[in-house]
């Protein structure tokens, strides 16, 4: 089930997706439910955690998923 963040917590990122709820977590991610602004419908949103991102290799990672 989504956990809801609350107003204070939700971000939007690139100035295009607004976070409004937590989906899930893995090892190297966290998924939201977002808002695409420009389309302007929900989407998924895999954010990768901070600590790995200085990581080439995880990023890489990352990124092919």
């Amino acid at each position: 089930m989504a956990e809801s963040l609350k107003p204070s917590e939700q971000r939007v990122l690139k100035d295009r997706f607004t976070l409004l709820s937590r989906l899930g977590h893995g090892g190297m991610s966290t998924v939201y439910l977002g808002n695409d602004e420009q389309l302007g419908r929900r989407v998924a949103v895999k954010v990768m955690l901070p600590a790995l991102a200085d990581n080439r290799n995880a990023r890489t990672r990352f990124e092919r998923e």
